[in-house]
């Protein structure tokens, strides 16, 4: 809603609606044209605005809103004008008491003109227009948070952002959706829709990730008097489903395979005629009711139960116990495929509600799902293999004995919807309930639409009772219901949703989204320029009853009424065929990509169009007691109806934009000062504390993480996919992929895993407890543990325990050298070499000399190459004579280096 005085609302209400239309043009070539009533063709000046579809509730819409100008130009006053690309900026003013009020509707860019002589006529897109544009343009690297998201694409766009933090900015997006014909505009939908939001530009061009103010009609402090049906679910019970929040653990990540736990009941609810004091919950997810038989089952099966939880309460004076179950339905599985979660609600009086939350998505392990009460038995169905969860109601008379479930959304029982007022009696006028409905000042947030010339109002309310998540594809889709059925509103094909964060991004979206409750319609009404999409209003029917709604769509235009809508499916369509691919925004137009312009620019920008654009402001003084004055500047006549509030103070310097409730920037007079987003040429500070930073480089200095105080710094690296290659810390570094190159020394410590050096030199002690060393490992120092290891695909060489060992590939070594060899004579120890199958020696020289330490000069004598003859067989014997004879066989020995090569 448009910041006005209360002074112009009263107008509005006298029906004073002599708009004075402005409008500033500012061509592709510099040049500005200022637009007024006289210049302006009859119902030329049109503004559509909306946050959701034509027919549908939307969570996450992006909708381009258009503005379309025709301008009189009989006189040919603007033929000479090239309105492509210009910058157009909207205002309506309403005067009274010879001022004129002025409000701000928007910045567009005109997009098409068309020129028939008489009129120009321009059709203009808001600056969501800028963000239809490849998302390939894009570096920001995932994992990243929402807001991350968000703030990079306006940076991309060039579009500023109103608040860098909101609702659901934390949260985090694991994976780069496929940019393959994926816009900008497409992303901020799925961000939004994510957190429970829509996206919209305001009056200044600025993107605006907001949501319905529903805390608004809260604070009216009205009483609702329900309606007839026989209600649905607990609205109050929301709050405690799909939760484990104030619930007691009775059994925590503990197996129970085929045994009964059994836990407390209450005596207030019955179940075949019996209290149910005690109930059994078996670890074959069934549970005992009123006795330890099998009364209810979930996928009745040989599964295992690991985590139980019991909660007593009561929501709107009717008291209820609740079960919850978590385990797997098959007994020695832990696979998300059989997973199973439930839980059991026993309200009074006479209700049994399961809210199934996670069934398994393999088919063989689904089981069977019933109510056995007595002979009678209701089947339930619960489970089709798709992980999708459900809700069943059960009803019963008081005795628990007839049971029947109920049609989705409805309890046959009394009234559930609707506020309680005790009127107290006649005796005692003081008791009873008093209701205050608030002051008039109240109506700046919402709209009151009574002055109609056509209406269509639906006969019902709409009561969202789910938020059904889907996402993945084919055989990895699940889904995922937050709430219970009744009217659901579905999320699908959101590329920044991962299948297995459906049941924690339903629940995000669903306790924002579950419990909204109001009223569609249609209709014709008299203007209101302060209107926007996404606001508040009560609409009043010809019999003066009053509805509460939202504005999902407006077109406002001066000199007729203005049409006014609040979309939504009706109950039975929703039911009937709950639509998946709610949140699509429609674009109707394509934009020219623009260049990029750096942050600092864009911020530039947004203050010089603040600046020329915006309207003067009041000033208000406050004289204190000692003479001083406080001073205020704000943007309407008087204090109290401002939004726009700047104080000044001999100590400090602020401003709000919600009235003064909140200060959100400003400085004191110790410097210190307080904004949203500082955008800067140059900073220079002795310390900054950041929460998050990102930089395209930083130069020079000293980095310093950690320390006193801030206790242990931590530096860590991410690559593109989030993965964690490197962390530096207390312990020391951690990198787990990558090249080193250069000298790396190392006083202690301990290596592991693989070490990959192109060059350099490593000192100190290298301990690896498996992993791979390739390139050259030179150690001047230190000590080496472990198994070193050298394989070419061929042959290889091992260093293990002390000893030298190698082989051919695929083979057992074929040799080793060894230092423990000892001469069994002298005690003395050596070494030796040692070949399996071959022992072979090849240099041009080969000598001996005897042992000399490792640093001293060895001179050795050189063995020769060559053949000498020896005597072999040789016989003797004595002559007669006295004389011998003797007999012998020639044998030629060859050496090679001094070493005999003949085998004898």
């Amino acid at each position: 809603m448009n910041n006005v005085s209360n002074e112009f609302r009263r107008q509005l209400s006298t029906d004073n609606r002599n708009y004075q239309l402005y409008v500033k043009i500012v061509l592709s070539d510099g040049r500005e044209l200022h637009i007024e009533n006289k210049d302006i063709w009859e119902n030329g000046f049109k503004i559509e605005d909306a946050v959701s579809g034509d027919s549908c509730f939307d969570i996450g819409a992006a909708i381009i809103n258009k503005f379309s100008l025709t301008l009189n130009n009989i006189d040919e006053n603007f033929s000479k004008y090239n309105f492509n690309g210009a910058v157009v900026t909207a205002l309506v003013g309403l005067s009274f008491h010879g001022k004129t009020e002025k409000i701000q509707k928007g910045i567009y860019t005109v997009d098409e003109t068309s020129y028939d002589g008489a009129v120009i006529k321009l059709e203009c897109l808001d600056n969501l227009c800028k963000f239809e544009k490849s998302y390939r343009t894009s570096t920001l690297q995932y994992p990243a948070t929402i807001g991350e998201i968000v703030r990079d694409a306006c940076e991309c766009c060039g579009t500023p952002l109103l608040s860098t933090v909101f609702d659901g900015s934390t949260e985090t997006v694991r994976e780069r959706p496929d940019d393959e014909a994926l816009t900008f505009l497409q992303v901020i939908s799925w961000c939004a829709q994510r957190c429970c939001k829509f996206a919209r530009c305001d009056e200044y061009g600025r993107l605006v990730i907001g949501w319905y103010n529903t805390e608004a009609f809260a604070d009216m402090g009205l009483i609702d008097g329900g309606r007839f049906d026989k209600g649905a679910v607990l609205p109050e019970l929301f709050p405690y489903l799909n939760t484990t929040t104030g619930m007691s653990c009775l059994r925590d990540n503990v197996k129970q395979d085929d045994g009964t736990d059994t836990i407390a009941g209450v005596s207030w609810f019955k179940f075949n005629g019996k209290t149910c004091e005690t109930l059994y919950v078996s670890g074959n997810h069934w549970i005992g009711l009123s006795s330890s038989a099998e009364e209810l089952k979930v996928c009745r099966r040989d599964g295992a139960m690991y985590y139980l939880y019991r909660q007593e309460g009561a929501v709107s004076g009717r008291r209820f116990l609740k079960i919850r179950w978590e385990g797997y339905t098959a007994y020695n599985k832990t696979e998300e495929q059989y997973a199973l979660k439930f839980e059991l609600f026993l309200l009074e009086p006479g209700i049994l509600y399961l809210n199934v939350l996670q069934t398994p998505t393999n088919k063989s392990y689904l089981g069977t799902s019933s109510l056995v009460c007595g002979d009678s038995t209701i089947n339930l169905s619960v489970a089709d293999g798709t992980g999708s969860g459900s809700g069943i109601i059960l009803v019963s008379d008081s005795d628990g004995r007839n049971w029947e479930k109920a049609e989705p959304g409805k309890l046959p029982v009394t009234y559930f919807t609707g506020d309680f007022a005790d009127g107290g009696d006649f005796n005692h006028y003081d008791a009873g309930h008093t209701h205050d409905a608030g002051v008039f000042e109240n109506m700046e947030t919402f709209h009151h639409i009574f002055a109609v010339s056509s209406l269509n109002i639906s006969t019902d309310n709409v009561a969202v009772t789910g938020i059904k998540v889907t996402a993945g594809e084919n055989e990895q889709e699940k889904s995922f219901l937050y709430g219970s059925e009744g009217y659901v509103l579905s999320v699908s094909e959101n590329k920044l949703i991962h299948a297995d964060e459906v049941m924690s991004v339903a629940e995000f979206i669903g306790s924002r989204a579950v419990g909204l409750c109001f009223r569609p319609f249609s209709c014709s009404c008299l203007s209101d320029p302060t209107m926007e999409a996404g606001d508040l209003c009560f609409i009043t029917d010809g019999k003066q009853n009053s509805y509460k709604s939202f504005i999902t769509r407006h077109i406002f235009q001066p000199g007729g009424y203005q049409s006014v809508q609040c979309s939504a499916e009706t109950p039975s369509r929703n039911q009937a065929d709950s639509y998946s691919d709610m949140t699509k925004a429609i674009v109707e137009a394509k934009k020219n990509t623009q260049n990029q312009i750096s942050n600092y620019n864009i911020a530039v920008q947004m203050l010089t169009s603040l600046m020329t654009q915006a309207f003067g402001v009041y000033k208000t003084e406050e004289i204190q007691d000692d003479g001083s004055i406080i001073y205020y500047m704000h943007n309407k006549p008087t204090l109290e109806e401002s939004q726009t509030i700047w104080k000044m103070t001999a100590n400090a310097f602020a401003v709000s934009t919600d009235g003064g409730k909140n200060w959100n920037a400003g400085m004191d007079s110790s410097g210190n000062a307080v904004v949203n987003v500082l955008s800067a040429i140059g900073i220079t500070a002795d310390w900054i504390r950041a929460g998050e930073m990102s930089a395209d480089r930083i130069k020079g200095g000293t980095l310093t993480l950690g320390g006193s105080g801030n206790q242990g710094g931590v530096l860590k690296v991410q690559d593109a996919s989030g993965s964690q290659v490197g962390i530096w810390d207390k312990d020391g570094i951690n990198v787990k992929k990558g090249t080193f190159s250069g000298s790396l020394d190392a006083a202690t410590g301990t290596f592991r895993g693989a070490l990959n050096a192109a060059t350099g030199t490593f000192k100190g002690s290298l301990s690896a407890a498996t992993g791979t060393f390739s390139g050259m490992l030179s150690a001047a120092t230190g000590t080496f543990t472990g198994k070193i290891m050298s394989d070419n695909g061929w042959h290889w060489v091992q260093i293990d325990n002390g000893y030298m060992q190698g082989g051919e590939s695929n083979r057992d070594f074929t040799g080793y050298v060894a230092f423990n060899t000892i001469a069994a004579s002298t005690g003395t120890y050596g070494t030796r070499i040692a070949g399996k199958g071959i022992l072979a020696l090849l240099s041009r020289d080969i000598g001996v000399a005897s042992y000399a330490s490792i640093n001293s000069d060895v001179t050795v004598t050189t063995g020769e190459s060559g053949s000498i003859f020896v005597a072999t067989d040789l016989e003797i014997e004595a002559l007669d004579d006295g004389g011998v004879s003797w007999s012998y066989t020639n044998r030629t020995l060859t050496f090679e280096k001094g070493l005999m090569v003949t085998a004898i």
